[in-house]
């Protein structure tokens, strides 16, 4: 069976039952703008917290502005 519409359509599987072999834990505060936790509670647990759009536009911004500074610093 394919789907022709897709490029990567040319093998689709269409499963008959699914099995769930792991389940996870719920996550320690809500992925809102503003999570009502703690900032400790928020550094523990930094992998869920850049998921958060906020969070993760500051960690680019930093990043490129690291990266500028970089630069500029070699050029002089």
């Amino acid at each position: 069976m394919g789907n022709d519409d897709m490029l990567t359509g040319a093998i689709e599987i269409v499963p008959r039952s699914i099995e769930i072999l792991n389940t996870c834990k719920e996550i320690p505060f809500n992925m809102g703008d503003d999570p009502k936790t703690s900032e400790e509670n928020r550094f523990t647990y930094r992998y869920v917290d850049l998921r958060r759009k906020k969070v993760l536009n500051n960690m680019i911004f930093k990043s490129k502005m690291c990266a500028e500074t970089r630069k500029r610093f070699s050029g002089e």
